[in-house]
């Protein structure tokens, strides 16, 4: 909520965002009158993109900052909502925990389910994504 409220001004708005926070989550097979979420937004949450772009701003100025994983492993990083997709030629695993670091420091972490290092030289395809955030 406060890097939320370091752009957005009106109460009435954080409240809304709020609200959509911790209302609870109805899923098929659960209990009728849902479970209320405590942590992170509701997956496929109408307001899950935008406030995971609002988020991790913070990950894409961590990553542009001299000195940063942009820099350091000449690598680009790719954003649609909570996915990316980090490119570069070399040094997966160093980026892997670089970009696990970031995230912490924002109270997120990487999707382990999800997050994988692909080997494009040896055969190995990109389906949909390289990481997703969590949390």
């Amino acid at each position: 909520m406060d890097d939320l409220a370091e752009r957005i001004a009106d109460g009435k708005v954080l409240k809304l965002i709020k609200g959509w926070l911790t209302a609870p989550v109805v899923e098929p097979g659960g209990p009728w009158q849902g479970v209320r979420n405590r942590v992170g937004t509701p997956q496929g949450g109408v307001i899950s993109p935008l406030l995971a772009n609002i988020v991790l701003n913070r990950l894409d100025q961590a990553w542009h900052r001299p000195g940063g994983p942009r820099e350091k492993y000449n690598a680009r990083l790719v954003r649609y909502a909570d996915d990316f997709v980090i490119l570069a030629r070399y040094i997966g695993q160093p980026i892997r925990g670089e970009v696990a670091r970031i995230l912490a420091s924002l109270g997120l972490s990487l999707n382990e389910e999800k997050t994988r290092i692909l080997n494009l030289g040896t055969g190995d395809t990109l389906k949909i994504f390289l990481a997703t955030a969590s949390g």
